[in-house]
């Protein structure tokens, strides 16, 4: 009966990391897999971005916007927005790689950043004006 005690130590902790593992991974899982339905053809995912979009095109109005596209920023990001957003991700898969043992706070947090900073990309994305700034004195 002695030697049942420190194998059922054993176990428990082979257990206890494993049962982390499947809830990091769960989250993990669940996350790609909203990812993947947000930007994906559904309808529901379709009106959602077009609310969000809608939403960041509230918040850029008037002489943020003007500022913007004759600045150097919102140029920039418009002719690399494809690289920042790939970047983005690809940097938050390398942090919840190389975080030591991640719980799903972690991730979680790893998550909601990333959908901010995405969200600053598109606030940030502006085509340059045709115009330029002489257009916005007469309008």
């Amino acid at each position: 009966m002695q030697a049942a005690a420190p194998a059922a130590a054993i176990f428990d902790t082979v257990v206890r990391f494993l049962r982390i593992a499947l809830r990091t991974l769960f989250l993990v899982g669940l996350i790609v897999a909203l990812g993947a339905f947000l930007v994906g053809p559904a309808q529901a995912a379709v009106r959602l971005r077009a609310a969000l979009s809608h939403m960041i095109d509230r918040l850029r109005r008037g002489g943020v916007r003007w500022r913007l596209q004759d600045g150097p920023v919102g140029p920039w990001v418009h002719e690399h927005r494809t690289a920042l957003r790939t970047g983005l991700v690809l940097l938050a898969g390398l942090v919840v790689i190389f975080l030591d043992r991640p719980s799903g706070g972690d991730i979680l947090a790893v998550a909601l950043t990333l959908v901010v900073l995405l969200g600053a990309i598109e606030f940030l994305n502006q085509p340059r004006s045709p115009g330029g700034a002489a257009a916005h004195i007469g309008g």
